[in-house]
């Protein structure tokens, strides 16, 4: 039986298992995460500023573009599996949870101690990795698809998205990874030496010229 296009006989094993592969089924086995929204990310202060599900994320940071400093909670993902010729399949979940403790900081940036002279201490949550199986209908073939997946506020607005595509294995499962990373600042380009040089020498000129 053609079940999983994966590399590594265990894990083909194990999300067969999970997902209840049969033959007559086409599958979509989501493998969604937002591996960067942790406590190891510098774009979020090592996760002082993360937490997509809580207590959310400020709007410029996943939109750096945007001066608003506004937090943005998730609190589901939709999955939307498309092909041409084919009606777009949605499927919403209720996201797995990854979580992180941090100590909490005062305005001055010290840490809070309660009544006991213990550091207070808080907790950040961002959307861990979990699986989702969404069965396709009949009529889906082989080829070319794409699974986009969005984190939604409580009003259904996009949060955060990511998109990646995938070949079907008609009447099989595939396992699709996609991941909803927080954008990363463009590094500010080094200023080259050769301008750095001339600055120098025009600066040492002038005082040269001033002396004479």
């Amino acid at each position: 039986m053609k079940c999983m296009r994966v590399a590594g006989v265990v894990l083909s094993i194990s999300v067969s298992m999970l997902l209840g592969c049969a033959s007559s089924d086409t599958v979509v086995a989501a493998n969604v995460q937002s591996s960067n929204d942790n406590q190891y990310n510098g774009t979020t202060d090592n996760g002082r500023k993360g937490g997509l599900l809580d207590p959310g994320i400020a709007e410029n940071i996943l939109n750096p573009a945007s001066t608003s400093t506004t937090l943005r909670i998730a609190t589901k993902v939709r999955l939307t599996v498309s092909q041409t010729g084919q009606t777009a399949i949605e499927h919403e979940t209720t996201p797995a949870a990854n979580s992180w403790t941090l100590d909490q900081l005062d305005a001055a940036g010290m840490p809070v101690k309660d009544a006991m002279g213990m550091t207070v201490k808080e907790t950040h949550k961002g959307i861990g990795a979990y699986f989702e199986r969404i069965k396709l209908p009949d009529g889906w073939s082989d080829g070319k698809a794409t699974l986009k997946a969005e984190a939604l506020d409580a009003s259904g607005q996009t949060v955060l998205s990511a998109v990646t595509t995938f070949d079907v294995n008609d009447n099989g499962v595939v396992y699709v990874p996609v991941d909803l990373m927080l954008p990363v600042p463009e590094p500010t380009p080094p200023v080259p030496m050769n301008e750095a040089g001339a600055g120098g020498a025009a600066n040492d000129g002038g005082a040269g010229s001033g002396g004479a």
